[in-house]
């Protein structure tokens, strides 16, 4: 059942959506160009895609979605500290391979919107997919990002839950 589930997805339009938690691996000081006060690499994710043209076992689609990176606070220059929280808006081409029994792998290359500019991101990740039915399933992945900033590379690593819908 999970075999032929699997190959039936990749040969349709699916639409899904996912969210998630992780880690945000980032060398804060080149970041932030001083070393900050304290700090948080607690991230998370969420993500709408839709994979619309498809060749074999593989699918093509674009995703777009929203990525907390990390936090940490500063000096405000009056004796005291500033919060500041790191994330971004972004778009991505994205192509799926289905590899059979319910797996499937991602791969992706965007841009990330900071308020301060815009960076290059790639995308990859491995993927289960859990069948509600013959139209919803529930994929679950392990993603991880990088974000190629002019300053320091910015490597999140989420675990993401989504619910999927197929045509």
């Amino acid at each position: 059942m999970f075999a032929g589930f699997s190959a039936r997805l990749s040969a349709q339009t699916a639409f899904e959506a996912d969210a998630g938690a992780g880690y945000s691996f980032v060398d804060q000081t080149a970041w932030v160009g001083i070393t900050p006060n304290s700090w948080s690499q607690t991230s998370g994710a969420g993500d709408i895609e839709a994979l619309l043209l498809h060749a074999g076992p593989a699918a093509f689609g674009a995703e777009a979605g929203y990525q907390y990176f990390f936090s940490y606070e500063i000096p405000n220059g009056y004796g005291g500290y500033r919060g500041v929280d790191v994330s971004a808006w972004h778009v991505s081409a994205l192509a799926r391979l289905g590899l059979g029994l319910g797996f499937f792998t991602e791969a992706g290359v965007g841009a990330q919107f900071f308020s301060a500019g815009t960076d290059l991101s790639v995308t990859g990740d491995l993927g289960y997919t859990i069948p509600l039915g013959k139209k919803l399933a529930v994929p679950v992945k392990v993603r991880v990002d990088a974000v190629l900033d002019s300053d320091t590379t910015l490597v999140p690593l989420v675990l993401t839950v989504g619910l999927m819908y197929t045509l």
